[in-house]
């Protein structure tokens, strides 16, 4: 296969290079995220993606709906907030709804008008599928607000019209481009599953094999053609968007992915992929080349939204499909890949083989071999520095959290406090990102939305969700809130049987006068997390990275990066 950099090449020449028959090459599924596809000029770089990609193998294109510059203004966020207003109960609802839907229609209209300006046609054509759509739209909010009742499965389908225009205009843009691409919309697929074999949970692997056949089928019913598929997939129990979340078009793609056999699935982007620590924040973070699922899941759970988690185990560790990240606007860039981990055997011997030396010392580990006796400390010589120490693979910070620490009032042994507290937890609906216990101490690390209205809670102000959960554990003893915090996480597979990580984690906050509120590690050991204050986190977060990911661990000083001292502080 012939490399491409970054520099500008002759597109129609070196594509040629790459032409295959359509019959017999591989199936790749190409993602795009809402703000890739949400302007006139990015459509036009998708369609450029696509044109490349499909003189490589077959591609099947998968679409998130439409976003500006963030999600929180695309068109998904202004269906949720019309949902918002027409439950509001405010006299002018009806106009509030009208207001948000109308600037739903002129988004897509305009994008339309950019980006066919040239073909009348399909111009035509998309602007009778966004009149369509939108009418599709007010009937839905008519039917409910009738009724005074937004299902979940209504919820689901008003936010799913974002998506099918997103896709539609694609296809119309690909078309335009020269491409046979057709619209494929998979709403209904459920309908021909047999639900009395499979419980429709989006959770249950054989639910999710069901669903990838399912897509497969509709994907080949348009043989020779590229598709251009919808993230939504039909309705669930208890609703796609509340079980998955806003990402389940990552989760389809994958399912995509996994029914046609495809040889990758790519998830485009606006950043060149993963990265060490949000580049934003820290300027000394880079591209990881590679990944774990189990490290890019944990990163994307504590902030870091590149790929929602419930994919890797369908995609990369049932089928082995590898998940590649890539950027529209760096097309050439090689992106970080998600590939499956190696089984653990092969770590235990790669770390008898490998990783410790002669003389009985890790390189660049953090301790030495234990053995019957005690031998005496000495300085390894340099080359049993010869590879990088193992370190941690990324840092990531996940701001709005709120710490509630409950003390029980002693009426039930600590198991019954316990499984009340959780009770509690799922009766409001709570989201708990981190959790400690002790006999008679719970503390909970509670995400939280700032857009929401909130309510006096002690001495803070909550929102209201969070304040009815406040409200129900004071029966179960003191309760104490503690808002405006952020969870830290450090993440690596590296880490597993690694001594002292948590020691250098709390050194270097230390050293930066950072207090530590909550402390959070599971048996994998590939995370490492704990909530320090919000207004510290982007302290904590630089520090973190440039200490421990980069594997820098002493103070600043004079030939702090000597070897020597390096290992004085290591083993001291």
């Amino acid at each position: 296969m012939a490399t491409m950099n970054d520099s500008a090449v002759d597109m129609t020449s070196l594509m040629a290079s790459f032409s295959l028959d359509g019959s017999s090459a591989p199936w790749r599924v190409l993602k795009f995220g809402g703000t890739s596809v949400g302007t006139a000029p990015r459509l036009r770089a998708v369609a450029d993606i696509i044109w490349s990609a499909s003189h490589r193998c077959r591609p099947a294109v998968v679409c998130s709906a439409m976003s500006g510059s963030s999600k929180s203004e695309g068109s998904t966020s202004l269906l949720l907030r019309a949902i918002v207003a027409a439950q509001s109960g405010l006299p002018d609802k009806a106009l509030a709804v009208h207001d948000l839907l109308h600037r739903f229609e002129e988004y897509h209209v305009a994008i339309a008008r950019d980006a066919l300006e040239s073909d009348s046609a399909r111009l035509d054509e998309a602007l009778g599928a966004v009149r369509a759509e939108c009418h599709r739209l007010s009937l839905l909010f008519q039917a409910a607000q009738t009724i005074d009742e937004f299902s979940l499965q209504t919820r689901d389908a008003i936010v799913s019209a974002g998506e099918r225009l997103s896709c539609q205009l694609v296809a119309l843009v690909l078309q335009h481009r020269g491409l046979d691409a057709v619209y494929v919309p998979v709403d209904r697929i459920l309908k021909d599953l047999d639900c009395g074999a499979i419980a429709p949970d989006p959770a249950d692997a054989d639910f999710l094999n069901a669903v990838a056949v399912q897509l497969a089928k509709a994907v080949e019913s348009t043989p020779h053609r590229i598709p251009v598929i919808t993230g939504f997939f039909g309705p669930v129990p208890g609703s796609l968007l509340q079980t998955v979340g806003r990402g389940y078009t990552d989760l389809a793609a994958g399912l995509v992915a996994v029914g046609l056999a495809a040889d990758e699935l790519q998830i485009w982007k606006e950043v060149d992929g993963i990265y060490t620590a949000d580049p934003r924040v820290v300027p000394t973070a880079h591209v990881l080349a590679q990944l774990t699922p189990d490290e890019a899941a944990e990163l994307t759970y504590y902030g870091s939204e590149v790929v929602h988690p419930q994919t890797m185990t369908p995609v990369v560790v049932r089928a082995k499909i590898p998940i590649r990240i890539k950027n529209v606007l760096r097309p050439f860039a090689a992106g970080t890949i998600i590939v499956p981990d190696k089984d653990e055997d092969d770590k235990e011997q790669d770390v008898d083989e490998d990783e410790w030396s002669d003389d009985g010392y890790a390189s660049g580990n953090s301790s030495p071999r234990v053995s019957a006796a005690l031998a005496p400390l000495e300085v390894p010589s340099r080359a049993a520095f010869a590879k990088p120490p193992r370190c941690p693979t990324a840092v990531t910070v996940k701001d709005n959290i709120t710490v509630i620490n409950v003390r029980s009032n002693r009426k039930c042994r600590s198991h019954g406090f316990l499984s009340r507290v959780l009770a509690l937890v799922d009766k409001y609906d709570m989201a708990v990102d981190l959790i400690t216990t002790s006999e008679v101490h719970v503390s909970l690390a509670v995400p939280v939305d700032p857009s929401h209205p909130t309510v006096t809670v002690g001495a803070h102000r909550v929102p209201k969700p969070l304040a009815r959960f406040v409200g129900g554990l004071v029966h179960l003893g003191t309760v104490q809130v503690q808002p405006q915090q952020a969870i830290l996480s450090l993440v690596g597979r590296e880490m597993r049987n690694t001594v002292g990580v948590s020691a250098k984690l709390f050194g270097v906050l230390a050293m930066h006068g950072i207090n530590v509120e909550m402390i959070s590690q599971g048996a994998s050991e590939i995370t490492l997390s704990c909530v320090v204050a919000q207004h510290l986190s982007r302290t904590a977060l630089v520090a973190v990275h440039d200490r421990l990911v980069k594997g820098l661990v002493v103070p600043d000083r004079p030939g702090a990066n000597d070897p020597w001292l390096h290992v004085a502080h290591v083993f001291f």
